[in-house]
């Protein structure tokens, strides 16, 4: 594997779809050597699932009656809720007891 000093920066597209597509391509530069990093600010709001996470946390009547696209990145972690402004895409969550509550 061959390793670069260098941490690459990229800007995001503006569209969710096309950032976590993009995502795919940044994991393979990183496991080839290449380590890199991409911001995005996307106009409206989007839930992104993680890899793993079990679409019952989120409240897709909700997501679909408020137009929140729900996605799912490749990577790990929970929900994220992007471009949220309260009673948007955080109507969207689900309320449930215990650790995976968010």
């Amino acid at each position: 594997m061959e390793s670069s000093a260098v941490l690459e920066v990229y800007e995001g597209s503006g569209s969710p779809v096309d950032d976590l597509a993009f995502e795919a391509w940044m994991l393979d530069r990183a496991a080839a050597g290449h380590p890199c990093v991409c911001f995005t600010s996307w106009p409206g709001p989007v839930v992104v699932l993680g890899y793993a996470q079990d679409p019952a946390d989120v409240d897709l009547e909700a997501c679909r009656a408020l137009a929140v696209p729900v996605l799912r990145r490749l990577t790990g972690a929970p929900a994220s809720f992007t471009g949220a402004t309260w009673g948007s895409p955080w109507r969207c969550r689900r309320r449930t007891p215990g650790p995976r509550a968010w």
